[in-house]
């Protein structure tokens, strides 16, 4: 059976929208994956201190002690990985761009050029699989264009092969929204 990981953003204005997005994910996947749900809520994951010691002296695992290495296994493990973020100013939330940058000992420190680019190599053989769901219910002008320009830089330095992109503001066709990318992100090659 195939795992999935999904990380879901702390409670917020837009609680109500995150948890739906949740159990929608949870009862599509029931019985078809191992699923992994981590509630950044319930995590203490501390800011990175930037000394680079997880590429150069613990290759892919931080000196911080605290919930990240738990994330950090999951994320390298799992077949298929969900972010589940609220949107601000066009960005993931504070406390979800904190945890996305506590993955940096799973890239390597070393570079290639990606499109005439220059990005980081990967520290593993594994192929990324990411559905990012980016959610709000009150999105302003602009946003949308910068979480998904985010997203797609993303993609590129994660390494993705196979990703699914979505932005919710309601709860409208929430179920036909989540599981036809879940599906696409899931299917076979």
């Amino acid at each position: 059976m195939k795992s999935i990981l999904i990380i879901a953003d702390t409670e917020d204005r837009d609680k109500e929208l995150r948890d739906e997005i949740i159990k929608k994910i949870d009862s599509h996947l029931e019985g078809k994956a191992e699923k992994y749900f981590l509630y950044l809520d319930d995590m203490k994951i501390n800011p990175c201190l930037g000394c680079f010691n997880c590429w150069v002296k613990t290759p892919g695992k931080c000196i911080i002690n605290d919930d990240n290495e738990l994330k950090n296994r999951l994320f390298i493990e799992c077949d298929y990985i969900v972010l589940v973020s609220r949107i601000l100013y066009g960005m993931y939330s504070p406390t979800f761009k904190v945890a996305l940058d506590r993955i940096i000992p799973n890239i390597s420190p070393f570079f290639q050029l990606v499109n005439g680019e220059m990005h980081h190599k990967k520290r593993y053989k594994k192929d990324f699989k990411m559905f990012v769901i980016g959610y709000s219910t009150k999105l302003y002008s602009g946003e949308v264009k910068t979480f998904k320009e985010l997203f797609n830089r993303n993609m590129i330095n994660f390494h993705c092969t196979q990703n699914e992109f979505l932005i919710l503001e309601d709860n409208n066709n929430l179920q036909i929204k989540i599981t036809s990318r879940l599906d696409n992100l899931c299917k076979e090659s």
